[in-house]
C-alpha cells in the first residue's frame, strides 16, 4: 500500500507536469525492482527452504521432507506472481493518476484468471504426478 501511494504521487505529479519520460522511467524502475525482489525471494525459497520452515517448527525428518516439498511447490510461481501483481497494480495506479480509473481494472481482470489457471495446472500436474514427478 505504501509503495502504491509513493508511486501514485510520483506518477500523478509528473504526469500533471508533463514529464512523461519521468513517468515512464518510474514505472520501468518499479517493475524492475519488483522482478528483482521476486527473483531474490524465489532463489531464497528454492535454495534454503529448511531455514524458512524452521521458523515455524521442525517435528522430525518426515515433517521436514514434506514441508520442503510443499514450500517449493507452493512458492514455485512467486516470481510470476510478483511481476503480475506489480504490473496490474502499476497499471491501476497509472490509469487512476492519469484520469482513467476504469481502465485500471482491465489488466487485473485479464491476467488474474490466466495466471490462476496456470498455477492450478502446475498444482494439478504435481498432484497427479506426485510431488517428485512420478508415482
Amino acid at each position: 500500500i505504501v509503495d502504491q501511494i509513493f508511486v501514485g504521487n510520483g506518477v500523478g505529479y509528473n504526469y500533471g507536469a508533463g514529464n512523461y519520460e519521468r513517468v515512464h522511467g518510474l514505472l520501468k524502475a518499479v517493475m524492475r525492482w519488483t522482478a528483482l525482489v521476486g527473483i531474490g525471494c524465489m532463489l531464497l525459497f528454492e535454495a534454503f527452504p529448511a531455514a524458512f520452515i524452521r521458523l515455524f517448527g521442525s517435528d522430525g525428518a518426515l515433517y521436514m521432507e514434506f514441508a520442503v516439498r510443499c514450500l517449493r511447490s507452493y512458492l514455485l510461481l512467486i516470481l510470476f506472481t510478483c511481476v503480475q501483481k506489480g504490473m496490474c497494480n502499476l497499471s491501476a495506479v497509472h490509469r487512476s493518476c492519469t484520469g482513467s480509473s476504469a481502465g485500471g481494472s482491465y489488466p487485473g481482470s485479464v491476467f488474474d484468471p490466466v495466471f490462476s489457471a496456470y498455477a492450478c495446472f502446475c498444482r494439478c500436474d504435481r498432484y497427479f504426478l506426485g510431488s517428485t514427478g512420478g508415482r
